[in-house]
C-alpha cells in the first residue's frame, strides 16, 4: 500500500469519526430537546388539571377537547361526560349566540376573550362565570382555552351582606332617632317642669337670691340645649322664625330677608325680636 493510498484511509476514518461524534451529539441535543419539551407538557398539564377555575379546551367547532378538575366539578360531570360534547350543551340557551360569536372572534382575531356567559351544570342549573379565553394552535389545529370563575356565588355573599348593612344602618337610624328623642323629652322637662320651678322660688322667700337663680336658671337652659342641641332650639320656632333664623345664620341682613320673603323690614325685625327671646339670646346694643 502506498503513502497516498494510507493517507487517504487515514482521512475517511477521521472524517467518519466526526460525523460519527457530530451525530452523537445531535442525537443529544434532540433527546434533552425533547425531555424538556416533555417535562414543559407535564406541567402545563399539571396545571391545567389542578388549577381552581373550570378549564376548557375547545376546538373550531365547539367541541371539548380536553377539561380539567375544576369544570368536572363545576358542571357536576365526570371527564367522560364532557370530552367530545359540543360546548352549545353546558351553555344557557339564551347566552349561547353570544359566546360563540365571541369566541369566533378570538379565534380569528388572535385577540384573547373576557366577558361573562350563563352555563348549565348536569342538573340545568344556571351558573353565573366570568369567562376569559386565550387562543391556541395545537398540531396545526386552532383551539381556544377557555377559564370560566363562578361570580353567582360572589354575587349571593354581596347581596347578604348588602341587606345585612342595610339592615344594621335601619337599626342604627331607629337608635339615632330614639337618642335624640330621649334628648328632646329632657329638655322639653327641664324647660316645661323645672325651669318654671326655678322661677316660682323667685318670689318665695328663702335662702336663693336672685343672682343664684339666674345661674340656676341658665345652668338648666345649657343643659336643655346641650341635651337636644338645635332640634330643641328650633322647636321653639314656628316655620316662618325657622326660615329667617337660618337666612340670619347664613349672614342676610333684615333688608335683604325683607325682599326676598316680601315683606317689610318692621315685621322683619319683630321676628328676629321673637326668635331672640324664644332662644334666650341678649338682644342687640
Amino acid at each position: 500500500m502506498s503513502i497516498s493510498s494510507a493517507g487517504f484511509i487515514w482521512a475517511i476514518a477521521a472524517f467518519t469519526l466526526i460525523l460519527i461524534a457530530l451525530a452523537g451529539s445531535t442525537i443529544a441535543v434532540i433527546i434533552i430537546h425533547s425531555k424538556k419539551i416533555g417535562e414543559a407538557g407535564r406541567r402545563f398539564q399539571l396545571l391545567f388539571e389542578k388549577a381552581f377555575e373550570a378549564k376548557f379546551l375547545i376546538d373550531a367547532n365547539g367541541v371539548i377537547f380536553d377539561a380539567n378538575e375544576s369544570s368536572t366539578k363545576m358542571l357536576g360531570c365526570s371527564k367522560k361526560e364532557l370530552l367530545g360534547k359540543e360546548f352549545v350543551n353546558f351553555v344557557a340557551p339564551e347566552e349561547w349566540p353570544k359566546f360563540r360569536d365571541e369566541c369566533r372572534k378570538s379565534l380569528l382575531s388572535g385577540l384573547d376573550y373576557l366577558g361573562e356567559t350563563k352555563l348549565k351544570d348536569k342538573l340545568d342549573t344556571v351558573i353565573i362565570a366570568e369567562a376569559a379565553g386565550i387562543n391556541l394552535n395545537i398540531n396545526d389545529g386552532d383551539y381556544i382555552l377557555v377559564s370560566f370563575r363562578n361570580v353567582g356565588l360572589h354575587k349571593q355573599i354581596e347581596s347578604r351582606l348588602e341587606s345585612k348593612n342595610s339592615a344594621l344602618k335601619e337599626l342604627l337610624a331607629i337608635l339615632e332617632e330614639e337618642r335624640l328623642k330621649y334628648k328632646r323629652e329632657v329638655a322639653e322637662v327641664i324647660d316645661q317642669v323645672l325651669l318654671p320651678a326655678a322661677n316660682k322660688l323667685e318670689n318665695v322667700n328663702g335662702p336663693l337670691s336672685k343672682p343664684k337663680l339666674d345661674v340656676l336658671r341658665d345652668g338648666l337652659r345649657d343643659l336643655a340645649t346641650q341635651s337636644a342641641g338645635m332640634f330643641y332650639s328650633f322647636s321653639k320656632l314656628t316655620p316662618r322664625e325657622v326660615k329667617i333664623a337660618n337666612m340670619l345664620k347664613a349672614g342676610a341682613s333684615s333688608k335683604e330677608i325683607a325682599e326676598a320673603l316680601r315683606i317689610s323690614v318692621l315685621t322683619v325685625n319683630k321676628h328676629r325680636e321673637r326668635i331672640r327671646r324664644k332662644l334666650d339670646i341678649p338682644g342687640e346694643k
